[in-house]
Formats: C-alpha cells, sequence, structure tokens
C-alpha cells in the first residue's frame, strides 16, 4: 500500500528532536515543516513513493484484521521521551492543516479569505477526532469493567440505539445510525457504558459498515467471553445521498453474529424481532 509523499515526509533522514532532517546529502538537512509547505506552494508533486524503506515503514504500522482490536492503522508506539511523542503529533496536525490547504486551493477557493482562514486548522482538528480511534485502546477503554454475577445464562442483555457515527473509506464522508448490541453472558457481565466506548473507538476509523458490524461482535465476544453476541447496525450513507445516486432515504442495515446466536435459532429470532 503506497501513500501520498506528504504523509510520509523524507523516510530515508535522521529526524532530530527539533524536526530537522540531518542526511550527509548536499541540500537533505530540510526542516520537515518546510518540506511540507513546499508541497502546499507547489515546489512538490504528490506522487506515489518509491522508496522501498518509506513503504515498508509504513505497511509496519498497519494491520487489518477482523479483530477490533488490531484493525487498521496503528500509529508508532509511544516513545520513552514525551517530547519525542509530543513532536510526533504535532508533525502529523500539521500536515493535515497543510493537507487542507492544498484542497481547498485545488478547488480554486482562496484560503486567505476571512471564511477561510481557520477551516485547515479546523479540518485538521475535526479529522483527528473522527479518526482517534486508531490511537485508542479498547482494553484501555474497558479498563476492568467486568463483574462476575450469578446471572441467567439463558438470556441476552441487550443494548440498543447507540449512536453510530463513522467515515467511509471509499470516498471519506459520514455514515451514521444506530446500533444494537446483545450478548449472553457466561458468568460475567460488561458496564453497559462500555458497549458504548467499544462502538465509539471501532466506529471512530475509517471504515465500511460491514467491517464495522462484524468487528464489533467479535471484539464484545472477546473481552466478555461471552457465549454469543448479536449486532446489527443501521445507517445511512453520505456517500449515497449527497452523491453518486443520490438516495436520500436509503437505509443500510448490517448484522453480525458469534457463539450460540449462531446456532440457536430461539436466540437468533429473538434478536431479529427486537
Amino acid at each position: 500500500m503506497r501513500v501520498p509523499e506528504f504523509f510520509h515526509i523524507a523516510p530515508a533522514c535522521e529526524k532530530s528532536m527539533n524536526g530537522t532532517c540531518n542526511n550527509t546529502e548536499p541540500g537533505k538537512g530540510e526542516r520537515v515543516e518546510d518540506v511540507v509547505d513546499g508541497l502546499c506552494k507547489g515546489r512538490l508533486e504528490l506522487g506515489d513513493s518509491t522508496d522501498s524503506t518509506s513503504e515498508k515503514g509504513f505497511s509496519d504500522n498497519c494491520s487489518v484484521t477482523s479483530s477490533g482490536s488490531s484493525t487498521g492503522v496503528r500509529y508508532p508506539m509511544a516513545t520513552a521521551n514525551p517530547g519525542e511523542e509530543a513532536n510526533e503529533s504535532s508533525q502529523r496536525h500539521q500536515s493535515l492543516v497543510n493537507a487542507a490547504r492544498v484542497l481547498l486551493e485545488s478547488i480554486g477557493e482562496d484560503v486567505h479569505r476571512e471564511g477561510l482562514r481557520k477551516t485547515p486548522e479546523r479540518f485538521a482538528k475535526a479529522l483527528e477526532f473522527l479518526t482517534s480511534g486508531y490511537q485508542q485502546s479498547i482494553e484501555e477503554a474497558v479498563n476492568g469493567a467486568l463483574f462476575e454475577e450469578d446471572v441467567d445464562t439463558q438470556e441476552p442483555v441487550t443494548v440498543k440505539d447507540i449512536d453510530v457515527f463513522s467515515l467511509c473509506e471509499h470516498h471519506m464522508l459520514p455514515f451514521f445510525g444506530k446500533c444494537t448490541i446483545s450478548y449472553i453472558p457466561h458468568k460475567k457481565v460488561i458496564g453497559l457504558s462500555k458497549l458504548g466506548r467499544i462502538v465509539d473507538i471501532l466506529s471512530r476509523r475509517l471504515q465500511v459498515q460491514e467491517r464495522l458490524t462484524k468487528q464489533i461482535a467479535e471484539t464484545v465476544e472477546r473481552v466478555t467471553e461471552a457465549q454469543g453476541v448479536a449486532v446489527e447496525v443501521e445507517a445511512r450513507h453520505l456517500c449515497m445521498a449527497c452523491r453518486g445516486v443520490q438516495k436520500n432515504n436509503a437505509v443500510t442495515i448490517t448484522r453480525s453474529m458469534t457463539g450460540v446466536f449462531k446456532t440457536n435459532t430461539v436466540w437468533r429470532q429473538e434478536f431479529l424481532n427486537k
């Protein structure tokens, strides 16, 4: 998988704490910010990276699986030095700000007019929030909120109408709706608010609804060790409503079931008729 150059700046250089690339080659000791600024002013061109080292570095931080805990891009682990971690975060943020300027200029807008002066900064903050799930841990969110209870293991626990907001990875336009989670406990239950947190973390990534639904089910099953989990997501997609076929009233429903919900027709039908 390849990424535009401005998201993977000077991969072969060694960055010092002040963001300067220290290379032995002439002309390569440029600050990262200057390189990005050059991109925004048209001095550099976007293109696929041809640097094998750069490509490998990106792939090492990517993992796409059906497991909710390891899906999607994982940013590099936090370093022991908080200053370095803060510097990397600042560079990612500035890259988004500059990318927003490029997008605005590309559609013919004047980024210096009053209404757009702070738009790149707002865009960066919004996108960081909408994709914050990449940097959040399911385990930290659950925070041990599992409780051993003598519950009736023949009856499901169901939470309905959990709000879902995500970004479709095909057009990076929002899709939003409701999620219902039902699970059959096995000696322990999870704090109900933690189900909402699991949905938030997994949805705040670039997603497709089908994969998101499966990830929620598998993650709840893994965390709770439940006998079975059933999940339904009902959502509207702006990529279908405001562009393309422009079907404003279309609703997409996806379901994923694990464990006894797949084998027990009574529980399965009860969930479908909820």
